[in-house]
């Protein structure tokens, strides 16, 4: 039965990044309670006619993940008869989802689920019955079949849908007063509680689905290869039981929720996102409208090598605002009131910009001496360079704060500068703050390359257009990363980490700021064949891991047989 759950997650995974999805709203997302925390929704059937177009069919992928597995027949089969004889409908939509609720200050719960369609109710039950491994009771419930496993899970079924859930509860430990300890409860039956659950998803109406909330069903009116959907109004529950209650929090909470699609195209893949945003944080984001990113920020850096940049900027101010918003800055400011400091001088000190680049990613070795293992005797680890720049807003609030943070040791206060304290220099971290700027940095040798601007930056100009003109904008050159690790030809997982080599070329996205209510975000991950679909390109790297995991199990399992021969007693053997 493990086997059956695990084939089925593991077809769900795959479903979720690289299948496609119809563009009308699901019918069967009535199953989705209104106050789910995420929607995920793709379709297995585009899948395989995605990568049949590009001469990839599911046969020639089992062929290449049980090649080097005589012993994997059982599994191969299953996952065969899954997809063509389980009574599964893969034509229609599957969706994934999570919902997470509090059921008390010390008991949380955390549901996570899939649905998929039924051609055949029958065939379903009899594909459990076979590949079940042990002896496992149907429950015939009014609404639904259902086989509840290890205590958490649940598989459930009518005649239209499939539904596998885990359904985690965390009891937190209460402490008790009269002998002074903490009390961790007892590990509690949970089959009452998922069947229940079960039953009100099967039996919701569209007003208690996600079907209901605004925004889900327009989503599927844009063409793409996957959908996912978040909403903030499913974290209301929490905040209702925090032991601090902030007013008007959930005034700006409610009713926010996002709109993603992923698209597998030629050479990259595109997931482009939507935030729609409440009237409250509306007009809070439109009054603290915030300027672009400052690219100047990048232009001296001393390396010709940079392997990631972050960039944002913000109007500091916002914060000010958002403490009018939820009333709470007097309470914020009777709390800073014998530090000497004030909000607006944690807010305004900084002007808003950041930048953050990382750089010349290479794998040192270290000293013989300083072994590993015995096959090596080496020691091998990643070394990088890496600056954060926060330009200063207001230098007497600034200088507040710096002095505060010298009080407590975390800088020192050379008269021109502060510097880094004992911890950062710890932790092999450099600090700067001046009347114009706070850098961190890795070592005061590319500091004072950076402030000193004699080097200019090697920054392609069409990523450099990509990155201006956004509120947050972010770049990471896989390419360069992947080649600062080295293939060993003996190890365990070179074949996907070559692989990964050839195809990963980098990603970059960004975020804007808001116009009318909406604040538009993407994310673009491309690759090095920019003529051969993305999917296709994944499936080749998922294809190679597999191959490597399973062949590495193998392996693992001939040689602990070889040590410890099959007649020794079982208890002798796990130990």
């Amino acid at each position: 039965m493990i086997r059956i759950i695990n084939g089925l997650v593991i077809l769900g995974i795959i479903s979720l990044i690289l299948s496609s999805c119809s563009s009308n709203a699901p019918k069967e997302a009535r199953l989705i309670p209104k106050t789910a925390v995420a929607v995920a929704s793709v379709n297995a059937f585009a899948l395989k006619e995605k990568l049949e177009k590009n001469g990839i069919t599911i046969d020639t992928l089992l062929d290449k993940i049980f090649e080097k597995d005589s012993s994997g027949k059982v599994d191969r089969k299953a996952i065969e008869e899954l997809g063509t004889n389980a009574g599964i409908d893969w034509k229609k939509d599957c969706h994934f989802f999570a919902v997470n609720k509090n059921e008390g200050v010390n008991n949380t719960v955390t549901i996570a689920a899939g649905i998929a369609g039924l051609s055949d109710n029958t065939k379903f039950e009899a594909y459990i019955k076979k590949y079940k491994k042990t002896e496992t009771n149907i429950r015939k419930e009014k609404n639904f079949d259902a086989i509840i496993v290890d205590g958490d899970k649940i598989i459930a079924w009518d005649k239209e849908y499939l539904m596998l859930m885990y359904y985690q509860q965390v009891i937190k430990p209460t402490w008790d007063s009269t002998n002074m300890r903490f009390t961790i409860p007892s590990k509690t039956d949970l089959t009452a509680k998922i069947i229940s659950t079960t039953n009100s998803f099967f039996t919701q109406t569209n007003e208690q689905s996600i079907i209901s909330v605004k925004g889900f069903g327009e989503m599927f009116k844009t063409k793409a290869d996957g959908y996912l959907f978040t909403s903030s109004s499913s974290y209301l529950n929490a905040l209702s039981n925090a032991p601090i209650q902030i007013p008007k929090l959930e005034e700006l909470t409610k009713d926010n929720y996002a709109a993603s699609t992923l698209s597998f195209d030629a050479g990259k893949i595109n997931i482009n996102s939507t935030t729609y945003t409440n009237p409250a944080l509306t007009a809070l984001l439109k009054k603290y409208a915030g300027p672009t990113v400052n690219l100047s920020l990048l232009e001296k850096y001393p390396s010709q090598n940079i392997q990631g940049i972050f960039l944002a900027s913000f109007n500091p101010e916002i914060f000010g605002g958002l403490l009018q918003q939820l009333e709470v800055e007097g309470l914020v400011n009777s709390f800073l009131e014998r530090s000497g400091i004030s909000s607006k001088d944690l807010y305004g000190s900084l002007k808003g910009d950041i930048a953050v680049i990382f750089s010349d990613l290479a794998i040192q070795t270290n000293d013989p001496m300083q072994r590993s293992t015995e096959k090596t005797l080496l020691t091998k680890k990643p070394i990088a360079k890496f600056l954060m720049n926060m330009p200063v807003g207001n230098k007497e609030s600034f200088k507040k704060l710096m002095l505060k943070a010298t009080e407590l040791g975390y800088v020192k206060n050379t008269g021109k500068a502060f510097t880094s304290g004992e911890l950062l220099q710890a932790i092999g971290l450099y600090l700067v703050g001046n009347e114009e700027h706070l850098i961190i940095a890795t070592d005061s040798l590319l500091y004072d390359a950076y402030t000193k601007g004699s080097y200019k930056a090697e920054i392609d100009n069409d990523v450099k257009k990509y990155l201006g003109g956004k509120a947050v904008s972010f770049y990471t050159n896989m390419e360069s990363i992947l080649k600062s690790f080295p293939v060993e030809h003996d190890g365990n997982y070179n074949k996907y980490l070559s692989t990964a080599k050839a195809i990963f070329k980098d990603i970059r996205g960004y975020t804007n700021n808001i116009k009318d209510n909406t604040i538009e975000s993407a994310i673009e991950w491309r690759f090095h064949n920019e003529q051969q679909n993305s999917l296709v390109t994944l499936v080749s790297l998922f294809t190679n891991i597999a191959v490597d995991m399973r062949a590495v199990a193998k392996r693992e399992k001939e040689s602990e047989e070889k040590m410890i021969p099959t007649g020794v007693p079982g208890v002798i053997r796990t130990n």
